[in-house]
């Protein structure tokens, strides 16, 4: 159908001179579905078009990786094209979403009766939201009611249709309404020209105005830049009002209709598998008994039932098998988060835009939900994938000038030493240190290590000890300090010959749960004061073990202080760190938790598991380490003869910067020069009324003046000598100044009446000109003001030749 119109069609139909749109609102339900559906695919022709021709892949969308296999996020390589290309990219998305815009309007004029009307508006819908990134605040909510009205519709006729039949009628229905959510997030943060110009005319919403707020906020940027990120940030306002509109209204529709398609399965039959490019969804109804312990698949992510089913459904013994303890499973996964605008209540540990989400639902044989609160000893096992797009964090060498790290040597402490002839004590670290920041409070830890050079098998083997603490630093010396968390990498030795199995944790990473990392928390913010930000900060040591304590430290084995063991490193390592969170929330609620959820062992960088003991919708927050600097390490390797071009640049760039640092501030105290009143050198020292004089020098060419500035100002009750405007100390009346000056007077002038004005031509060339643009005077005892506009030259070779003019004080009409 794309092909039956051309790209002109769309500048017609935005002008409403098309005459296409004429026969769209004239024509029947299905004349209007077809022709719809071949401006809508036209639409999405131009955009796949558009994104090929500027990175190459037609399949790139802003609006994260869905589950069909040539869907891929493009924000990253939208981010990296040049400015002009994003211009002209957001223009031309622009205008297909105003054509979609107008496209949806004529859904209010669909009827959706019986099946056929609701078979061709759900597929004329699922047409227009194919490119969530071309669907506008008005798209989304004309698509939003029209779909609620055919999703009503559509449970309304279940009763009278086969399961066969209902799921045809459903899939394109429940895969709309899936499209619908994610535009309606997307445009949070990636909204279209034509609503971010709307969102700047709505009232603005409640935004940070607290200086040390951890938000980043537009101080530090360019104009252009910041105006562009408040404007950005006004659209997000406003759309997460409209998502979480739209989020909440599509999810309901989807409930009724996953409810009616679960009334129709038989008893233990094949589950029922349904996938969309945004939606997930699987449904099966089944004996506690059988549920047990069982895997369901949906989206990138796996769930394992709890081994006590029977329990968890809440039915007595007798009725975990037979027809009667039937139970409904509805599993349901989104590849991005559907409620974006929710807060999480765990620090820096957010749930991110495309983070996948995955809903669990369990129901009795009458279709009521079956409330699961708490599952015992056993867990719902829910292991999160991430985006196909997300970039594993690269492991750090901490010590990248050492081919083999090495423990600092031990210190003399002075005054320790046992009788005149004894020596002092030697204090020795026996550690290296990481540090890692967490704002959270209920999350875990994963310090991972990775030996240089290490092949499985054939290098032999080494074993780590790890000890963590937070606040202040791991000790192996001093029992008052200690450590909170233990550990060792690999966790066993067997594993530098043998791969781990698929349900063993990651040996070569030291896992600290929920549990302990929140123990230790409150623990601190006991000790420490509440300015204490140094509170968030974890502190892992690591150091080599020797051969005769390898496997020694477990769960219940702590390490001895002090530590008897000195041996230094023999093989260098990476170290990567990062902290994962489990986050549930149910439809209503303002925020995700982390109540009912901890983070499992089995957690990797790509994949967090989380243990649940509910069921609700579930998503992953994750955080990792950035890479800081050990200044400690970097002055201890200050060495000049090991790279002196370094140096020497660095060098040059310190004279250079002192040198540009003593001139700015220079002119700074010239600046601030010109900020101050100068008295005017002819004031008589006895007079004490005073007028402070503004005068600003216009910025033509040529405006600023060298000649010898004079005035008379006149009042109703007196009028000043001759007086020179002139401030020894700088030269003044230069072009586009503005320049100040204290006129003392024996006496009040009275209200002023004009203002006379001249110079004697003096200066030389076309610096004996001048153009003011107005003088305006201060009666700083009565805060009186009265302005003077002149906006003329005062010169022979311009305007009328005059240098000496008489102004009149400005009335409110000229002001």
């Amino acid at each position: 159908p794309s092909g039956s119109y051309s790209a002109s069609e769309l500048q017609k139909i935005i002008r409403g001179s098309s005459s296409i749109l004429k026969t769209v609102h004239k024509g029947n339900l299905k004349e209007t579905s077809q022709l719809v559906q071949g401006l809508a695919a036209m639409i999405v022709s131009l955009s796949r078009n558009s994104i090929s021709s500027l990175t190459g892949s037609e399949s790139v969308t802003t609006a994260g990786s869905g589950y069909d296999e040539i869907s891929l996020n493009g924000i990253t390589k939208l981010k990296s094209l040049s400015q002009k290309e994003k211009d002209a990219y957001e223009r031309s998305r622009d205008e297909r979403a105003q054509v979609l815009a107008m496209l949806s309007e004529t859904f209010a004029t669909m009827t959706c009766a019986n099946y056929e009307q609701i078979r061709l508006v759900s597929n004329t819908i699922q047409v227009v939201s194919t490119d969530a990134d071309d669907l506008s605040r008005t798209t989304q909510i004309n698509c939003k009611n029209k779909l609620v009205e055919v999703a009503d519709a559509v449970v309304g006729l279940s009763g009278s249709l086969s399961k066969e039949r209902l799921t045809e009628l459903s899939m394109p229905v429940l895969a709309t309404l899936s499209q619908i959510i994610t535009a309606s997030n997307v445009h949070v943060s990636h909204g279209t020209l034509t609503d971010k110009r709307s969102s700047m005319a709505t009232p603005f919403g409640d935004y940070d105005t607290d200086w040390e707020s951890s938000r980043d906020g537009f101080a530090n940027k360019p104009l252009s830049q910041a105006s562009s990120a408040f404007v950005d940030e006004t659209n997000g306002v406003v759309q997460t009002q409209v998502s979480t509109e739209v989020t909440s209204s599509c999810m309901s529709s989807i409930t009724k209709l996953t409810k009616s398609m679960t009334s129709k399965l038989v008893m233990n039959d094949k589950p029922m598998n349904i996938k969309s490019s945004q939606l997930s969804l699987v449904l099966q109804k089944s004996e506690p008994a059988s549920l047990s312990g069982s895997l369901v698949r949906t989206g990138r992510s796996r769930v394992t039932l709890p081994t006590n089913m029977c329990s968890v459904t809440g039915g007595p013994e007798g009725r975990c098998t037979g027809a009667r303890s039937s139970v409904s499973l509805t599993a349901m996964a989104t590849p991005t988060n559907p409620y974006v605008s929710a807060a999480t209540n765990n620090g820096d540990c957010s749930v991110s835009t495309t983070s996948e989400v995955v809903t669990l639902n369990l129901s009795d044989e009458n279709g009521t939900e079956i409330s699961v609160t708490d599952t015992g000893s056993s867990f719902f096992d829910i292991f999160l994938r991430k985006d196909p797009t997300f970039e594993e964090p690269n492991y750090i060498d901490p010590n990248p000038m050492q081919p083999i790290p090495r423990i600092p040597e031990g210190i003399e402490i002075p005054g320790t030493a046992d009788g005149p002839f004894g020596k002092n004590r030697i204090a020795e670290q026996k550690l290296i240190l990481h540090e890692f920041q967490l704002t959270g409070s209920d999350q875990s830890v994963h310090f991972q290590l990775r030996f240089e050079n290490f092949t499985l098998g054939v290098t032999p083997c080494r074993q780590f000890l790890v000890v963590g603490r937070l606040w202040k630093p791991p000790s192996l010396t001093d029992a008052s300090e200690g450590f909170d968390w233990w550990g060792m990498i690999p966790s066993h030795t067997r594993f530098c010959n043998e791969t781990p199995g698929p349900n063993d944790p990651d040996p070569f990473t030291f896992f600290v749960t929920n549990a302990e990392y929140k123990e230790a928390k409150a623990r601190v913010k006991k000790s420490a004061s509440d300015w204490d930000r140094s509170i968030d900060k974890l502190k892992f040591g690591v150091r080599e073990m020797s051969q005769a304590e390898w496997n020694r430290y477990g769960p219940l084995t702590r390490p001895s202080i002090p530590y008897e063991y000195t041996n230094q490193f023999s093989i260098k390592y990476t170290v990567r760190i990062f902290s994962a969170s489990c986050y549930a929330i149910k439809p209503g609620q303002p925020s995700w938790n982390t109540g009912g959820c901890t983070v499992g062992p089995l957690t990797t960088v790509r994949v967090t598991h989380c243990q649940c003991t509910h069921l609700t919708s579930f998503a992953g927050g994750w955080v990792e380490s950035p890479n800081t600097i050990d200044w400690n390490y970097v002055f201890s390797n200050f060495d000049f003869t090991k790279n002196p071009t370094l140096f020497v640049t660095e060098i040059v760039i310190a004279v250079i910067f002192i040198a540009v640092f003593v001139w700015a501030r220079r002119s700074d105290k010239k600046d601030l020069e010109k900020l101050g009143v100068a008295p005017l050198p002819d004031n008589n020292p006895d007079h004490k009324y005073l007028y402070e004089i503004v005068v600003s020098t216009g910025m033509r060419r040529g405006a600023g003046t060298d000649s010898k500035v004079f005035f008379i100002l006149s009042g109703e009750r007196d009028e000043t000598d001759t007086r020179h405007l002139m401030d020894r100390s700088r030269k003044v009346l230069q072009r586009g100044c503005v320049d100040r000056f204290l006129l003392a007077v024996e006496r009040p002038l009275g209200s002023l009446n004009f203002l006379r004005l001249w110079h004697d031509n003096s200066g030389e060339g076309s610096a004996a000109s001048w153009y003011c643009n107005y003088v305006s005077i201060i009666d700083l005892q009565t805060r009186r003001r009265y302005h003077f506009v002149v906006n003329r030259w005062m010169a022979v070779e311009e305007d009328d030749g005059a240098v000496d003019r008489v102004v009149p004080v400005a009335g409110n009409q000229e002001l």
